[in-house]
């Protein structure tokens, strides 16, 4: 959900720059390795499911066509039509290039896509209208002063071959360390896709409660009520980064601390930027 997030930010951030349609190729979930699933649906999003067709999709699904434009730079025409592939370099500014259609491949996970379109993008992700009656009554347990959410990512992240890693149990508890020094702690959750790690792992100094998956609540449902947090520590996942950044849009600008690992990506994924803003505070994640 996280990509999902940065992409449609990126992506509705120049509509209301130029004035176009946004439409939402989502056809690849149906194959997705990881079984991951379209989750915008969730929110008030403004665009449309509108999966690329013909040459376009022919094109764009050419096998090992983004590894050769994130390495050459290469942003291919065809006609009205331009194909821009993510380097994961950063802020490319060719985003405002002028095409009748612009198609974008990739995570585009640079803030600075949409940093002149935050207040919108705010609203339109967030999903509180259509949340359950019981979400609704959790998040507002959790807008306290004293609440801490961390989210521990594993699940493939922990893989050997994943380009992430895991953060150390060590991270989060120097995290909470820092936090303690701030301010007071009166309540920790822990949102985890790996509840038995956390229960055999963590020691944060204090009792924590977890929050697993479960029946009556979704992804949705979890980004929602972490953003809800005044404090949070996150993983290096970009579900983590919405969650914190949407903590922040929530209130006033310094009332919300952020603790982040210091590495985002293994040493062998290449020089790709942190996309944490400088003001949260990293800890080394080993």
């Amino acid at each position: 959900m996280g990509n999902q997030l940065f992409q449609y930010a990126a992506a509705r951030a120049i509509t209301l720059r130029t004035g176009a349609e946004l439409s939402l190729d989502a056809r690849s979930f149906a194959r997705d390795p990881l079984r991951r699933r379209y989750a915008l649906d969730r929110f008030p999003i403004l665009a449309i499911r509108r999966d690329l067709v013909g040459w376009r999709r022919a094109f764009a699904e050419f096998p090992a066509l983004w590894r050769v434009t994130r390495v050459t730079g290469w942003a291919p025409r065809v006609g009205g039509t331009r194909f821009l592939y993510d380097r994961m370099r950063g802020l490319d500014p060719r985003v405002q290039a002028d095409a009748e259609h612009l198609i974008l491949t990739g995570y585009w996970q640079d803030e600075r896509y949409f940093l002149d379109a935050l207040s919108t993008i705010a609203v339109e992700l967030e999903p509180a209208a259509r949340l359950s009656a019981k979400v609704r009554t959790l998040g507002d347990s959790l807008d306290t002063p004293g609440t801490l959410a961390i989210h521990v990512r594993r699940a493939d992240f922990a893989n050997a071959s994943s380009p992430h890693g895991t953060c150390s149990a060590a991270y989060h508890a120097d995290a909470v360390r820092f936090l303690r020094e701030q301010s007071k702690l009166e309540r920790i959750v822990v949102f985890t896709d790996d509840a038995a790690w956390v229960r055999s792992s963590l020691d944060l100094g204090q009792s924590f409660e977890t929050f697993a998956r479960a029946a009556d609540r979704d992804d949705v449902d979890d980004l929602w009520l972490m953003s809800r947090c005044r404090m949070l520590v996150i993983s290096n996942s970009s579900y983590s980064w919405w969650a914190a950044r949407l903590a922040e849009l929530r209130r006033a600008p310094g009332t919300t601390l952020v603790v982040c690992p210091s590495r985002w990506y293994r040493p062998s994924a290449g020089p790709i930027p942190h996309p944490a803003p400088e003001r949260w505070h990293r800890v080394t994640a080993e």
